[in-house]
């Protein structure tokens, strides 16, 4: 992927507006054409020059990338969007800006309520696009200013809202507050110093405390609900309702089954047990449609006769129902049997 860059980009703050789900779009731009000083490791200064067609090249990589608060430990991908992002960049166009440079500018989408805020207190004026690029080594030298080598391929992955004071774009790096285009004043009315390794620990350590604080506060939603619900299921009121609705499904069940049928398992287990009873088969049918077949059975029971399955075989062969009775099938049966199996022993 090449090495990983990080610059600092101008939020143009003066069209701010709220979306209907309370995130924040405001108009910025970033990754501007020119020279940029990067420093090595051992605290020398390397100058690349970034090229305006590498820059306008790169402005389909940065569509929808993320908006971090500060820049993460390391670079955002699919595993770390959802615990990075604050919320994503679209809408990339290339324009001119008040430094004689070419910059790519975008619509910033800030979801996270956090830094929101920050940005509105000035907590986070400035913003920093993190990417990666390859260098071409060769040196130049760029409206009088030489350079070690230039950056090639870029490639976007994330924009950092920052504290102030640390843009390397000076103060065209910083968020633009009103309709005059004015930029949000430092601290006191001074130029801000350029954070030290201290404030940066300071930074990363409250974004820490704040990701923490977040998770804290969603983990107590949890168990608030859990205890909602606790408290619902040992609901005395519940209990007598749910043993009340228990015993009277045993009771209908047993009216189309017979007294010995099995009433034990879910209620859907008895309803099925009590179907089967009266010869309806209902396997593979949902709950709803076994609830409303054994109302159906019932309510037929209710009207016609009385009697129950169980009634009918447990009777006589010589005592017969009234002609209008809905067994009169079943009671036929019994018959032809008990007169096969008489046939069978003569």
């Amino acid at each position: 992927m090449g090495h990983a860059r990080f610059d600092r980009v101008v939020l143009d703050y003066q069209n701010r507006r709220r979306s209907a789900d309370g995130s924040l779009v405001v108009r910025g731009r970033f990754a501007r054409t020119g020279i940029q000083t990067y420093l090595n490791d051992d605290g020398s200064e390397r100058i690349e020059y970034r090229p305006p067609d590498e820059v306008k090249s790169s402005a389909s990589t940065f569509e929808g990338v993320a908006v971090t608060d500060c820049h993460p430990s390391t670079m955002v991908d699919s595993a770390t969007w959802s615990s990075l992002a604050r919320g994503h960049v679209q809408g990339i166009t290339i324009t001119d800006g008040p430094d004689e440079e070419s910059w790519l500018e975008g619509d910033f989408h800030i979801k996270d309520g956090i830094l929101i805020d920050r940005i509105e207190r000035g907590e986070r004026p400035e913003l920093s696009a993190g990417y990666f690029c390859d260098e071409d080594d060769k040196p130049g030298e760029y409206k009088g200013t030489a350079y070690h080598c230039a950056q090639r391929g870029i490639v976007g992955n994330h924009v950092a809202s920052i504290p102030g004071g640390t843009a390397r774009a000076g103060r065209e790096a910083r968020l633009l507050l009103d309709s005059a285009g004015n930029q949000l004043p430092p601290e006191g009315g001074k130029e801000t110093p350029k954070m030290d390794e201290q404030e940066a620990k300071l930074v990363a350590l409250t974004l820490e405390r704040d990701q923490l604080k977040a998770r804290t506060d969603a983990l107590t939603g949890e168990v608030d609900q859990l205890k909602a619900k606790l408290a619902e299921a040992n609901d005395p009121k519940r209990i007598d309702a749910a043993v009340k609705a228990r015993f009277d499904l045993v009771d209908r069940a047993r009216r189309l089954g017979g007294d010995d049928m099995d009433v034990t398992g879910s209620d859907n287990d008895v309803r099925v047990r009590a179907l089967n009873a009266v010869g309806v088969k209902v396997d593979g049918r949902s709950d709803a449609y076994v609830e409303a077949r054994m109302d159906a059975e019932i309510e037929k029971l209710d009207s016609e006769s009385g009697h129950t399955v169980a009634d009918a075989i447990d009777s006589t062969p010589h005592v017969q129902p009234p002609e209008t009775d809905w067994l009169q099938p079943v009671w036929d049966a019994r018959e032809r049997l008990l007169a096969d199996q008489h046939g069978e022993e003569d």
